[in-house]
C-alpha cells in the first residue's frame, strides 16, 4: 500500500512539474494513444486471421465429406502416372513403359538398379486411382521377366 502511494505520488510529480510537465504529460498521451492504435491494428489483423482460418477449415471439412471422382479412363489414368511419377528427374522415363488397364499400371522397361525398381513402383502405387501395380521392369543385368497372361474380358465372353 505504501509503496503503491509512493508510486502514484512520484507520477504526479513527474507529470506536474512546471517546467517540464507539460512535455511529459503531451508525451505521455501521444504514447498512449500510439499504444492503442497499435493495440487495435494488431488485434484487427489476428480477428482477420482467425476468421480467414476458420472459413478455410470449413471448406476443408466440407470437402472432406465428399466422395472422390472416379478416373475418368485408363488413358488419363497413364497420363496422371506419368507427369506425378517422373516429374523427378532422378527416375529416366524414357527406359520405362507405362500401360494402365482396368486400373491396374502396368511397367515395362530396364533401370539402374533394384532400389530404383522398387521407389518406381511405390511411386506407381501412390498415384489416385492406381489399383495395383504389376512390374516387369528389372535391372540391366538381369533378363526380362516373363510375362503372365492377361485377363481380357473378351476372351471370357466368347468361350461361352
Amino acid at each position: 500500500m505504501l509503496f503503491s502511494c509512493a508510486a502514484a505520488g512520484a507520477v504526479a510529480m513527474y507529470l506536474a512539474d512546471p517546467q517540464q510537465g507539460r512535455r511529459r504529460r503531451a508525451l505521455a498521451r501521444d504514447r498512449t494513444a500510439g499504444f492503442a492504435r497499435h493495440a487495435n491494428r494488431r488485434m484487427g489483423r489476428g480477428v482477420k486471421r482467425l476468421r480467414a482460418s476458420i472459413s478455410g477449415d470449413v471448406k476443408g471439412l466440407r470437402h472432406s465429406f465428399d466422395t472422390p471422382q472416379p478416373v475418368a479412363n485408363d488413358q488419363m489414368l497413364t497420363d496422371r502416372v506419368m507427369s506425378q511419377v517422373f516429374r523427378r528427374s532422378d527416375i529416366d522415363h524414357s527406359r520405362v513403359n507405362v500401360n494402365v488397364e482396368d486400373g491396374v499400371a502396368v511397367l515395362h522397361g530396364v533401370l539402374d538398379g533394384q532400389d530404383r525398381i522398387d521407389e518406381l513402383n511405390q511411386a506407381v502405387r501412390r498415384v489416385p486411382g492406381v489399383r495395383d501395380v504389376v512390374s516387369y521392369v528389372h535391372p540391366a543385368d538381369v533378363p526380362a521377366p516373363d510375362e503372365a497372361p492377361r485377363h481380357n474380358a473378351n476372351d471370357s465372353q466368347s468361350s461361352l
